[in-house]
């Protein structure tokens, strides 16, 4: 995602990427603010979509590979623990920041020029989330809590179409109608909205047929 800030030049959300122990990365940086396209190529099997999973962990989402039983099963054999640090530009868009939150506990540290969201899992598959601020302090919160912030970046629920992982656009293509319309409405933020709207029309419709009856007496009764 990128934006034009106050100072008119291309500034991108997501500034870079730490991955410590993470499954097979050692010590993995990303810099992910330096161009516009990042490309990460290598042989099958070299750790291309373990950072990919290692992001959609850092934003409050479980990778398609990953169950909630299996976290531990990320953590490398370097150490007790991995480690995930994605760090997040929060500039300012005419008075308010990209990021906002409703929160009062968590704003303290999402309201400078960026913040970090610094997640631990150990072997146990044990997760500690923290919000770190631009000077280095942090406070525990939980995934909700991760998940709530990234709607402010037009990441919403859990959907194939936030993040493409492998055989996430053939699922999506090969699936019906009524799953494709589902999956784009979480996408986009307006499941919520839809589904209060069908559920309005069902009622309204409840009504007309209750009505029905009394209206053609009354068209009988006129004529």
């Amino acid at each position: 995602m990128t934006i034009t800030a106050e100072s008119n030049s291309d500034l991108y959300i997501f500034d870079s990427l730490m991955l410590y122990n993470f499954k097979m990365h050692k010590t993995t940086d990303l810099r992910l603010s330096e161009v516009p396209i990042v490309v990460i190529s290598g042989a099958n099997g070299s750790g291309k979509t373990q950072i990919l999973e290692a992001l959609i962990i850092a934003i409050g989402h479980v990778p398609n590979r990953v169950s909630l039983s299996t976290y531990k099963e990320v953590v490398g054999p370097f150490d007790k623990h991995c480690q995930i640090k994605l760090k997040l530009n929060n500039p300012k868009l005419s008075d308010n920041r990209v990021f906002t939150t409703s929160d009062p506990d968590l704003i303290p540290y999402i309201e400078d020029d960026y913040f970090i969201v610094d997640v631990k899992i150990n072997q146990e598959g044990n997760i500690r989330r923290k919000l770190v601020d631009k000077g280095g302090k942090g406070i525990n919160v939980t995934k909700k809590q991760i998940q709530i912030l990234m709607r402010n970046i037009g990441i919403f629920d859990d959907t194939m179409l936030n993040f493409t992982e492998e055989g996430y656009l053939s699922s999506f293509a090969d699936g019906s109608p009524h799953k494709k319309l589902d999956s784009l409405l979480v996408a986009t933020g307006l499941k919520e909205i839809f589904s209060s709207y069908i559920n309005s029309k069902k009622k309204v419709q409840e009504k007309e047929r209750e009505y029905s009856p009394l209206v053609m007496q009354l068209e009988k009764e006129e004529n």
